[in-house]
């Protein structure tokens, strides 16, 4: 087996494969990070295709990928994976969705764990499934200190940011153009419902890069989340020039 490391926006990973094809992408950074085997060859003349589609991907310049894989499974996981490959980009679909589409549609919590096991992610998008009705389940968080975390979530996921580094969001499933995402300016929504993007990581007819686009943006993003969240609640604005209870709690007069 080779296999060599890729640095990318979403950190290091390390690829591995053979004559037979590409069978591993293990994110170096996260919770489970793989090493080679000590029978394995270092190899940095092997696997560029995939880090040319990889880095393609990541710059929103490629949708599907091209390439000999060759991952690893029971039958079972195989034929889930193969699933995932017909899962077309931009798209999301449950788990319950992608039991039925293997003809086992009793099995979703089977097919969870064989999405969980995944070998080649991004490449075979399991990021595309999602819990029951459309919701977030969770989302794997990277710390400063590169430590990934998960966190539970069944509402929205925002992004905010003070970087155009799109990082691990580029790996969710939203559109992407030149590595900027697309969003409506009516909530500064971008194609998935409930991930939301302002500032400069996001592109949209008219585009000012100005600090006030950006307060603009995130107040109108705030009342469309708030619907979200709270959806039989009354959202009420309130200003820190006129507001005593607000000042209050801020502590100014």
């Amino acid at each position: 087996m080779d296999f060599r490391y890729l640095d990318t926006p979403i950190g290091q990973l390390l690829l591995a494969g053979d004559s037979g094809g590409l069978r591993l992408i293990n994110f170096q950074s996260g919770w489970h990070p793989r090493h080679p085997q000590p029978h394995w060859r270092e190899r940095t003349d092997r696997f560029d295709e995939v880090a040319t589609q990889l880095r393609e991907y990541f710059d929103g310049l490629r949708r599907e990928f091209e390439l000999e894989l060759a991952p690893e499974g029971t039958d079972f996981q195989e034929r889930v994976w193969r699933a995932l490959m017909d899962i077309p980009y931009g798209v999301t679909i449950s788990y319950a969705e992608l039991a039925a589409r293997i003809g086992q549609p009793t099995a979703s919590r089977a097919v969870g764990l064989a999405n969980g096991s995944n070998p080649l992610p991004i490449v075979i998008p399991c990021h595309r499934v999602i819990g029951a009705n459309g919701q977030l389940t969770g989302a794997h968080v990277k710390g400063n200190d590169n430590a990934m975390s998960k966190v539970d979530c069944d509402t929205m996921l925002p992004f905010f940011g003070l970087t155009m580094k799109l990082g691990p969001v580029a790996n969710w499933g939203v559109a992407l153009d030149n590595n900027l995402i697309p969003v409506d300016t009516a909530a500064f929504e971008t194609n998935i419902p409930g991930i939301f993007a302002i500032g400069d990581i996001n592109t949209y007819p008219g585009k000012l890069k100005l600090i006030l686009s950006g307060f603009h943006e995130g107040a109108l993003m705030a009342q469309k989340a708030h619907r979200y969240v709270y959806p039989d609640k009354r959202l009420v604005f309130q200003y820190t020039t006129s507001s005593s209870s607000l000042q209050k709690k801020l502590g100014v007069n």
